[in-house]
């Protein structure tokens, strides 16, 4: 077995997250003309009654003005509402709390952890493997059509998915580092320590999905997001240690040789190289969410 497959197994491990208007308009014939057009004058007793008009239905120049969408207005006042999400996708399973900042902007506040321990065995080895991903993050679901469409841009606080394995190589068992075979010795096997993280603490994100978690009409919806995360050039190292013997040269401790350590570190830039355009982190995630409070409604927001 080689190591370069082994440290790709263990990144592709970790990666397995207007409102209604209305209007109205009147016409009121003055020229003193009945409905036949003769100059016949209508008595105030004939005509119907007008309709009374507050002050607050007329502008300034006189003509009337589109009455406010209480409705929504009423709805979507800042943290007036809260509703709570859990879900599962690339980053794990996690909780997201929601609340409204206007009419179509809601914070959203995510919260992700998964802890797995997998034991697999390959060509013969035993790898422990040991992958943490933990998250927080903040973003804005902004909702630019009448529909449950989204767009939401945000930031990640804290990143720390993360993984780490451990190998065990049975005495007199090939270990291939940089195309360099090592057979373990018996009496100080090889063991290999690999180490992967996902880029820096913080990182910008943007994501589009469809569902509301703020939703009027019902408590329940099943947001779908997916989009890409900025985490930053990830980093893999490894760590060797045990001994090693050839045909020719016997048996030799493996951090002690010059040699071997030009390998190992020659084989750690090779597979850096070959994660890094991992620095663009994939997202996605469905949830269910439910939405506290009475529902109200409101057609035309969803």
């Amino acid at each position: 077995m080689t190591v370069r497959y082994v440290a790709l197994a263990v990144c592709v491990a970790a990666l397995s997250a207007y409102g209604q208007t209305a209007s109205a308009g009147a016409e009121v014939w003055s020229d003193g003309r009945g409905v036949d057009g003769a100059n016949s004058v209508w008595s105030s007793s004939s005509l119907p009654e007008a309709p009374e008009m507050s002050v607050e239905g007329m502008g300034s120049s006189g003509g009337i003005q589109r009455a406010p969408n209480t409705r929504m207005r009423l709805h979507m006042r800042p943290f007036s509402a809260l509703a709570v999400m859990t879900k599962a996708g690339f980053e794990g399973l996690g909780v997201d709390v929601a609340t409204p900042l206007a009419a179509k902007i809601n914070l959203r506040v995510s919260l992700s952890y998964t802890n797995v321990s997998p034991t697999i065995s390959y060509d013969g080895v035993a790898v422990d493997g040991n992958i943490k991903l933990r998250t927080a993050s903040v973003s804005v679901d902004l909702f630019p059509y009448h529909s449950t469409f989204h767009i939401s841009p945000g930031v990640t606080l804290f990143n720390q998915n993360h993984a780490t394995v451990i190998v065990d190589v049975p005495a007199g068992q090939t270990f291939t580092i940089e195309d360099t075979d090592y057979t373990s010795d018996p009496a100080d096997p090889i063991k290999g320590n690999f180490y992967f993280h996902m880029g820096r603490r913080m990182g910008p994100s943007l994501t589009v999905g469809w569902g509301n978690m703020l939703r009027a009409d019902s408590h329940w919806s099943i947001p779908v997001d997916f989009g890409v995360e900025y985490v930053g050039t990830p980093v893999f190292a490894l760590y060797v240690t045990g001994s090693a013997c050839d045909p020719y040269d016997g048996c030799f401790p493996i951090p002690s040789d010059a040699s071997t350590q030009a390998n190992l570190q020659q084989e750690q830039a090779t597979i850096n190289k070959d994660i890094a355009p991992l620095r663009f982190f994939p997202l996605l995630s469905v949830g269910l969410s439910y939405r506290f409070g009475a529902n109200r409604d409101r057609s035309n927001w969803r």
